[in-house]
Order: structure tokens, then sequence, then C-alpha cells
């Protein structure tokens, strides 16, 4: 599955966002309070409304370009995710994800290094 850049959600507070080419994934970088960035992909079937992955990465920008390659590399794996059930991947006990080591540990596990972090354009929202 591949991904291309599309204009984020403003008004749903989305500073980049993009969307899987069947149209059934969107994922994207929201900016919450202080500046702090949340990681989430969407899917169609559920109106764009729930997402299986809330991951916050605080303000740290290389994080979330790390965060969101890791991401990209996953999807681009599967030509259709189905069900998309990210278990104990689905969030961190401790906020951001860099304070919780064990989780960073199972997500980097999801994926075969290498991996490239993803050039994130943030805009301001």
């Amino acid at each position: 599955m591949k991904f291309i850049e599309i204009a984020p959600d403003i008004d749903n507070g989305e500073a980049y966002a993009m969307l899987s080419d069947c149209g059934n994934y969107r994922l994207c970088i929201y900016k919450v309070n202080i500046g702090a960035m949340r990681i989430r992909i969407y899917t169609k079937r559920s109106g764009w409304m729930m997402s299986p992955i809330d991951w916050c990465l605080g303000t740290n920008k290389p994080l979330a370009e790390r965060m969101f390659g890791l991401i990209l590399k996953y999807l681009s794996c599967r030509d259709d995710l189905g069900k998309l059930d990210w278990g104990d991947h689905s969030y961190s006990k401790r906020k951001p994800i860099h304070n919780d080591q064990e989780f960073l540990n199972k997500v980097l596990s999801l994926v075969d290094e290498p991996f490239e972090s993803h050039n994130l354009t943030i805009i301001r929202v």
C-alpha cells in the first residue's frame, strides 16, 4: 500500500496528512496542547472517526518523523489491512512515547530495519 501527501484537515487539528492509494486509510499528525504532536491513523470504514493508534509524540519532531516513517514502512508491506488491529501497540502507558521504552521496543519490532524517517512539513494549527 502506498500513501500520498494530502492537504491536512486544519479544522480538525491535523498538521500533516497522507491518504492511502486505495483511499481507505488516513495517516495524520495532530497538534495538541502546548505544541505537542500525536500520530493517528483513521479508517474509512469507521467514518474517519476512530483511530486504532494514538501515539503522543510530545514536541519531538525527529521522533515524530521516525514514528511516521515506521508506520509508513509497516503499512507499505500490506495491500489491504482488513481490520487494522494494533493490539498492545495502540497507545503507550507513559506519555510521550519516548518515556515508555517497553512500548517503543514493541513498536520498533513491527518492522524490520532499516526504515527511513519521513520528513514532515508540519503546518501551524
